[in-house]
């Protein structure tokens, strides 16, 4: 039920294969120098993401969706949580596969062209710096699957960058 529990279990030989979880990358260091065990980095097509619900009136506007993009610091989120152990994508097709497109336009992360692109768009800074228009806040919940530690972080980090342009996840 939990990474760091599964981890735990591989070092001390309790398991000998973590699979399809993997070991996280914030153990990497220390597991590849783990006696007895080999720790491979295989390209696995695995993704993570943020999926909005389309009928919240708030991410019908396709503005607010880009705006949202551009706000996610993949970049960082990569290097300091996944340790540069994982590569970025542009879309949910797995690098492997003979459909995946490496021409597909690259996320720029851009908090003022975010926040510019909400400004003209209509939505205006309102009680606590959260954007409204006609009624609607910028404000929603999200959740991620208990005891993934990284999903967790990644959730915060995202959180907070998406703050600065006055969107609210709960």
């Amino acid at each position: 039920p939990d990474l760091t529990v599964l981890y735990t279990q591989f070092k001390t030989g309790d398991i000998d294969v973590t699979a399809m979880q993997g070991i996280t990358p914030d153990h990497y260091e220390e597991a590849k120098d783990l006696a007895g065990r080999t720790v491979v980095i295989l390209p696995v097509a695995t993704i993570e993401s943020v999926t909005l619900n389309m009928e919240r009136p708030q991410f019908k506007d396709p503005v607010v969706r880009h705006a949202l993009y551009m706000a996610i610091d993949k970049k960082t989120i990569i290097d300091e949580l996944y340790f540069g152990l994982v590569l970025p994508t542009e879309t949910y097709m797995p690098q492997q596969s003979a459909y995946y497109n490496p021409n597909l336009p690259k996320q720029s992360f851009n908090i003022e062209a975010a926040s510019k692109l909400l400004d003209d768009a209509g939505w205006k800074p309102g009680a606590g710096g959260i954007r409204e228009k006609g009624g609607v806040r910028l404000s929603f919940t999200n959740s991620t699957t208990a005891g993934n530690q990284i999903r967790d972080q990644a959730q915060q980090f995202i959180q907070q960058t998406w703050l600065a342009i006055g969107v609210e996840m709960k």
